[in-house]
């Protein structure tokens, strides 16, 4: 479900720290993190690339890695079939706006030569996963020598920018609904809306849309579920400024995620760095 190119992060270090292997899974997926070394292991070995693009504070991120990508099927499927890659869309963000995601986890199936052929977008169970990773295998050509340049490692590799039609846009736009997942359901039917408006499919998610516009308590569901992720977005951003030296910059942000979302799960870590802030910066005084 989702959109995609890729680079070295350390993106796989958080995910491993969150779960543990489960014992029914001998060998773990072996995540590359730097994308000029996994693609020349790709067409080295001819074998298609899974591309996870996420970020550090996502929900759904974690559930993949916890659930999906420990489940022992899955793990062998991936291990079999691919040449596995993590993307940190925080540490590189330039590499997620190139891949125009918006959504995190999107995973990207892609050929050796870099060619996107499926996406995977948000979170999805095994059985899910395993489906359309299957789907997207199937519309691969046999391997042809590669036509497009080389990347050398030193160098940024350049980035594939997918096209997805309406009708997958629609296709992940209801599977959001039906899982509940209402603000990516929402984000679907507008990307369609703007990229879309010709095609005959527009209709078909602006009455999806309405549907749940329509509906007080989805409706509701789905703005927590934007302001939670765009609150986990502004926490990151604050915890970067800290990095930084900026508390100011790093106040604002946390500000913000109490005013997003005050009583979701940032709230509580958001609002004690904050008067930590406020302590020890006398000109941040006037924040609360």
């Amino acid at each position: 479900m989702s959109s995609p190119t890729l680079r070295a992060c350390g993106f796989v270090g958080l995910w491993c720290l969150i779960g543990a292997t489960p014992s029914g899974a001998a060998e773990p997926i072996p995540w590359r993190t730097d994308y000029p070394a996994a693609r020349k292991e790709a067409e080295a070995k001819k074998l298609p690339l899974l591309v996870v693009i996420g970020s550090q504070d996502c929900v759904y991120c974690r559930k993949l890695e916890n659930h999906t990508f420990a489940d022992p099927d899955i793990v062998a499927f991936v291990n079999a079939k691919f040449i596995p890659l993590k993307i940190d869309a925080t540490k590189d963000p330039e590499f997620a706006k190139a891949m125009k995601v918006t959504i995190y986890p999107t995973s990207a199936i892609a050929g050796h030569d870099g060619k996107i052929y499926g996406y995977l977008s948000g979170y999805l169970p095994p059985d899910q996963f395993a489906e359309n990773s299957k789907k997207a295998l199937l519309t691969m050509p046999v391997p042809q020598p590669t036509v497009l340049a080389k990347v050398p490692v030193p160098v940024k590799p350049s980035i594939v920018v997918p096209t997805q039609s309406a009708r997958e846009m629609l296709g992940l736009a209801k599977d959001a609904f039906h899982t509940e997942r209402l603000g990516e359901c929402l984000e679907w039917c507008e990307r369609i809306r703007v990229n879309f408006a010709d095609d005959a499919v527009a209709k078909d998610a602006e009455l999806l849309a309405a549907k749940l516009k329509s509906d007080p308590e989805k409706l509701l569901l789905a703005a927590e579920q934007l302001d939670d992720r765009n609150a986990a977005t502004y926490f990151a951003l604050g915890e970067t400024w800290l990095q930084k030296g900026k508390a100011k910059e790093a106040a604002a942000c946390f500000d913000k995620v109490l005013k997003l979302a005050p009583n979701g799960k940032w709230a509580e870590a958001a609002g004690a760095k904050l008067t930590v802030l406020i302590r020890e910066v006398p000109e941040l005084k006037g924040m609360r």
